[in-house]
C-alpha cells in the first residue's frame, strides 16, 4: 500500500512540473520557482568590463534581471530594461572602480520572479592614480622632497619609485612619499594597488636644477674718470644662466643692461668694486668683481 502511494504521489510531482512550461507565469503553485531559474552565472573580467554568462532551460517567462553589489548585501540593478529571455550573456560596461563585485540574475514572470543564480565576486585593480604632485626641479642631494598622488577607490595602498641615485626617506605604501634627489633626474613614479593587482603607473618627470657658471672675467676699463659716463662692462654668458645681476661702487647708477651680459655705468667720484652673479630658478654663481679705482686730472 505504501509502496503505491508513493508512486502515485511521484507520478503527481512529475505531471506538475510537465505541465509547468504550459503556463504563462511560472511563478504559479504548480511551477515551483527552481523550476524555471537561471543556473551557473558566471563573470569575469575583459579589458575592465566585467563578461557575464549562464544558462536557462525554462522558456516560459519575460526576461531576465541582472543586479550588482560591492559588498554583496546592497544590491542594485544593472539593466533598467529586462535583458531579453532568450539572452544568455551580457557585459556590464559600467565605470567600476578597483573593489570586488558580486553578481546575481533571476528570471522575471509578470509580477514575480524566479531563484536567484549568484556569481563569484570578480577582482578588480584599482584605477590609475590621476596625477603626482611635487617638485619637478631641484638641487642635486635635495632632501625632504614631498611628493602626494590622487586617492584612487578601492586602493589598499601606493607603491612609489623614484629617480636612479635618489632615496625614498618615508611614504612607501602611502599617497605621500618623501625623498632625496640624486645627481640626476628622472620619473617619479606611483602605482596604486589592492588584493585584485596594480594599476598602471602614473609618473612625473623630474629635473636636476643645476647652479649656474661664475660668469668670469669683467671686461671693462678699471680706472675710470670721477663722474665719467656710459662706461660700457661686459662678460661672457655661461652656462645653465637665465639672467646677471650687476652691482656698481656707491653713487654709480647703471643706464640699461642690468640682468644681461652688458651694461652702461655712469660713475660717480667714488671708486668700489663693480660685481655681477649669473642666476637661475635654482640659485646664484659665485661673484665676480672688477676693483674699479677713480682717476683725477692733473694729479
Amino acid at each position: 500500500m505504501k509502496k503505491i502511494a508513493k508512486t502515485v504521489f511521484s507520478c503527481i510531482v512529475i505531471l506538475l512540473f510537465a505541465g509547468c512550461e504550459q503556463f504563462t507565469n511560472p511563478y504559479d503553485f504548480k511551477c515551483p520557482p527552481e523550476i524555471w531559474s537561471p543556473e551557473h552565472l558566471a563573470a569575469q573580467v575583459q579589458n575592465r568590463y566585467i563578461v557575464l554568462s549562464w544558462e536557462e532551460s525554462a522558456s516560459h517567462f519575460d526576461g531576465f534581471k541582472l543586479e550588482r553589489s560591492s559588498d554583496s548585501v546592497a544590491w542594485v540593478s544593472v539593466n533598467q530594461v529586462l535583458l531579453d529571455k532568450t539572452v544568455r550573456n551580457y557585459t556590464d560596461t559600467a565605470n567600476l572602480q578597483g573593489s570586488s563585485w558580486y553578481y546575481r540574475i533571476q528570471a522575471i514572470a509578470d509580477k514575480n520572479q524566479s531563484y536567484y543564480s549568484y556569481s563569484k565576486a570578480v577582482c578588480l585593480p584599482p584605477q590609475r592614480p590621476d596625477s603626482v604632485s611635487g617638485p619637478v626641479t631641484f638641487k642635486p642631494f635635495a632632501r625632504d622632497l614631498v611628493y602626494t598622488t590622487s586617492l584612487v577607490f578601492g586602493a589598499t595602498g601606493y607603491f612609489w619609485s623614484v629617480p636612479e641615485g635618489a632615496t625614498l626617506l618615508s611614504g612607501q605604501g602611502t599617497s605621500r612619499m618623501v625623498m632625496q634627489s640624486g645627481a640626476a633626474g628622472g620619473d617619479v613614479t606611483v602605482t596604486a594597488f589592492n588584493s585584485c593587482g596594480n594599476s598602471e603607473p602614473q609618473k612625473l618627470p623630474v629635473t636636476l636644477c643645476l647652479l649656474p657658471d661664475s660668469p668670469g672675467s669683467i671686461r671693462g676699463n678699471s680706472t675710470v674718470l670721477p663722474f665719467s659716463e656710459d662706461n660700457l662692462y661686459s662678460v661672457e654668458p655661461v652656462s645653465n644662466a637665465d639672467s646677471y645681476e650687476w652691482q656698481v661702487p656707491p653713487g654709480a647708477t647703471i643706464n640699461y643692461g642690468q640682468g644681461t651680459t652688458k651694461i652702461s655705468v655712469d660713475f660717480s667720484d667714488t671708486y668700489g668694486y663693480l660685481t655681477v652673479f649669473s642666476r637661475n630658478n635654482c640659485g646664484v654663481s659665485e661673484v665676480d668683481s672688477l676693483a674699479i679705482t677713480m682717476v683725477v686730472p692733473g694729479k
